[in-house]
Parts: structure tokens; sequence; C-alpha cells
């Protein structure tokens, strides 16, 4: 059979298994006649070993390894695997899926010539990977900035995470950075690892934090007068750092905190400011000008009482409601006459009086006000001075009399025993006589009560 052994010679070449008869000839010649020897040769399969290379040790996400493993047959390997979940094989190729430990078979299973070859086994242990972060220079922010995003990646693709080393001046919150304060902050980025990756190398930068800008607004002041109440003064910033204000004119008005009180008429401009702090810069001074008009003022005047020729001298009463000094003003100064709040009755007739208040630096001038007085004719006494008695035949005599308004008086009597001319007596008859005296009065007072004198001749 030579599909199982062929013969050249006599060297025989097996070819494969199974039995085979070879049969040994010789042909004779002149001497010997042919002969012929036959036997049967039974070839059995052949042993077979592998030679498999050793695996060097593998790390999680390396490309795919190639395994090398070739059997004595020249029959083609085969291979298979622990655990799937951590390594597959297609063909002789091996894929890492996870970190971990597996167990790979090499194996050949022989044929109609080979038995199987006895299989080699190796343990492959799949490190986990390192991973490396890239984590930029951080750019300075100013104090404002509040809340900044952090960027940062692995190798991996795993997710990083912060922590910051001064939380007075900055916390983190995922990748989100508050700020608090100024000054300068470590912020390291982390990946702790996971069942494939290996931690990686932390990663720090310098957080610097500036100072921030800050701004005012500060409210136009409106117009105020003289006498109006303490009044609040509004600003703010956007810092929300307190405001401070000062009066540049304090004969004007002054200040308490934010609170204003007025000293006077005129301008004065007022200043707010915020010097800052350690995390804002000082804002720009803000000015806003205070008017301060002068104050309305008003009298009162009090009723005049009713007053007469002779009634002298009485008091004026009026005041203003700023507190400054009224002067008084007389219609017609021949019949009432001002001095200070004293109005002295000179006449009878009618007579306005006018109160006024002129006003100062920080008052206007009051509203006069007016007020009508009436003076009547006044009274009058008359004193007759008594007249002695007379003896008959006594020289005529003077009869003295005044009246309290200094005006003539005029004498009467009903007597026969005495002649009366004008204010000179001649006795005429002994016995008793009465004069009266008289005063009828003028536009100016009224008529006298008549005083008469009696005495005896």
């Amino acid at each position: 059979d030579s599909k199982k052994l062929t013969i050249m010679g006599n060297e025989a070449s097996i070819l494969t298994t199974g039995k085979v008869t070879i049969t040994a000839t010789q042909a004779g010649d002149d001497v010997y006649a042919p002969t012929s020897v036959t036997q049967e040769i039974v070839i059995e399969k052949a042993d077979q070993k592998i030679s498999f290379a050793t695996i060097s040790p593998q790390v999680y996400g390396n490309e795919p390894l190639t395994l090398d493993a070739t059997s004595s047959s020249d029959l083609p390997v085969s291979f298979t695997i622990s655990d799937p979940l951590i390594a597959t094989i297609s063909g002789n190729l091996v894929t890492t899926l996870n970190a971990g430990t597996v167990t790979i078979v090499a194996a050949q299973e022989g044929d109609k010539n080979y038995n199987a070859a006895p299989e080699i086994t190796q343990t492959i242990t799949i490190a986990k990977a390192s991973q490396t972060i890239t984590f930029g220079t951080l750019l300075s922010v100013s104090f404002s900035a509040a809340k900044i995003e952090l960027l940062a990646s692995s190798s991996s693709g795993l997710p990083v995470s912060f922590k910051s080393f001064d939380e007075t001046k900055a916390t983190v919150s995922g990748n989100e950075v508050t700020i608090h304060a100024t000054g300068t902050v470590n912020i390291v980025a982390s990946q702790s690892g996971s069942e494939n990756y290996l931690a990686a190398p932390d990663v720090s930068r310098v957080l610097t934090i500036t100072r921030s800008d800050q701004s005012m607004t500060f409210s136009a002041i409106p117009e105020k007068k003289f006498g109006d109440k303490e009044f609040e003064l509004k600003a703010f910033s956007t810092s929300g750092l307190p405001i401070t204000f000062k009066s540049l004119n304090e004969n004007v008005a002054i200040i308490s905190g934010n609170i204003v009180t007025i000293l006077k008429a005129g301008t004065a401009s007022i200043v707010a400011s915020q010097l800052g702090d350690s995390n804002f810069f000082p804002a720009e001074n803000v000015q806003q000008q205070l008017i301060v008009n002068k104050g309305e003022q008003t009298i009162q005047f009090e009723a005049l009482p009713a007053v007469h020729l002779g009634s002298g001298t009485f008091e004026l009463h009026a005041e203003s409601s700023s507190g400054l000094p009224i002067q008084f003003q007389s219609s017609n100064i021949d019949l009432v006459s001002i001095s200070g709040n004293e109005a002295t009755v000179k006449g009878v007739g009618s007579v306005v009086i006018t109160a006024s208040q002129s006003g100062n630096e920080n008052y206007k001038p009051a509203a006069s006000v007016e007020r009508g007085l009436s003076i009547g004719k006044g009274n009058q006494q008359i004193v007759f001075e008594t007249i002695p008695n007379k003896t008959l035949g006594e020289p005529p005599f003077n009869l003295v009399a005044t009246s309290s308004a200094q005006l003539p008086i005029s004498f009467t009597s009903s007597s026969t025993n005495i002649q009366l001319i004008g204010s000179q007596v001649t006795v005429l008859l002994a016995g008793k006589a009465t004069i009266t005296a008289h005063q009828t009065g003028n536009d100016s007072y009224h008529a006298a009560t008549p005083v008469g004198q009696t005495f005896c001749v």
C-alpha cells in the first residue's frame, strides 16, 4: 500500500498509520530460482509534544498578545482560557478585558498519525495599568469671580476629583471652585484608580485669587431746606461692604454714619467712599451735592388790646416759627409809635400794626402779619383847686383848674352874688357861691366830668 509506505531501494518511508505488507523478492538467475518473502508491518500513531513560549507579564490595556506555541507534529496548536471575563482568545490572539489572573491551555488533539499532545498550561497575570492626569495651569481669578470650573482629565478616562488645601480661601464641590478669600491655594487633582487602573499621581496647581474691583451707587440727594429733620443717605457698593460718608462743608451739614444733620442753609458736597478690604480694592469715590435752601417761617401775631388815648404804652406780642426776632411797624406814628415791641398811643383813630421778620442766612422772610388797631377817645379828669372863703370887698380873683388832657377849662355858676367872666370871679354880695369847672372834650378826648367848688363870702 504505497499510500501508507513507500520503498526506495532498501529504505521505507512511512506515510501514514495502518497495516502494510512488504514483500522481499529475488528474481533468481541461471543457478537460482526466483524467491520472495512477505512481512506485515503495523504503523502506529506517533507521540507529539507542544512547545509553548513563556508569556511575559501583561498590563491592562496592552495591545492583543500573540501566543507562540508549536507542536512537534507541526499540527496546529489550539488555546483555551480559564476566565473569558478577564481575557478572550481568538486564534492565537489574546485580548485583555480586565486586570486579573487567567490560565491559558495550549493543546494539540492529534490526528490519524499523531496522538494528542500533552497540554501545556501557563498562568498570565494582567496587572492594573498606570494612568496620568492632565491638569492645566490655573489662571489667576478675582475674588468676585465667586465660582470657577476646573478642567482635568485622566489618561484612563476615569473621572478626576479635586481638593482644596485651604478651604478658608476656596472650597471645591465636584469640579466647581467657590471663592472665599484672596490669596493662593493649592488645588490637587486626583484619580484613585479602579479595578483596572492604579491610582494616578496627584497633580497640584496653584490658584491665585486677587482682589476685585468694586464700584458704588450713590443716589442723588433731594433738595432740603433749613429746619428739615435728619435724613438718611442711600448708597451701596457692588462688594456689599459698608459705605462711609463725609461732608465737605460741616458748617452746612454734619454726618454720623449715614445720617445727615442740617446746620444751616447752603451747599455741601457729600463724598461716599469704600476703602476696600483684603478681598476688594478701594472703590472710586462718588460725590453728590446737598443743597439746603432757606427755611420757611411764619409769624403768630396776637390780637391787639382795646386802647384809647391815654392808654400809654403797651406790649406787642408776636413770634416767628424760626424763633427769630419780630419787627413791628406802625402805619401812622402820629397815632401810635413803636420802639422794639412797645407801642405808645399818641392819638385817636385807626392804625395798622405790621409784624415782620426779614429772615437771615437760614430763613426766608416771613409773610408779614397786620393787625388793625382802633384808638378811642381818651378820658380826662378836671382838677379844680379849692376856692378859699372870701370877704366882701376883696379884689377879683382867678379860678385855677386844669384837665388831665391839658384842654382849656370853662367855668359856670348859677350864684347871683358873684360875677364870673372867664376864669375871673368878682364878689358882689355876701353869701354862698358855687362854681363848676367844665371841659367838653374834643376829637381826642371825651368830655370831662364837671367838678364844682363852693365857697362863702
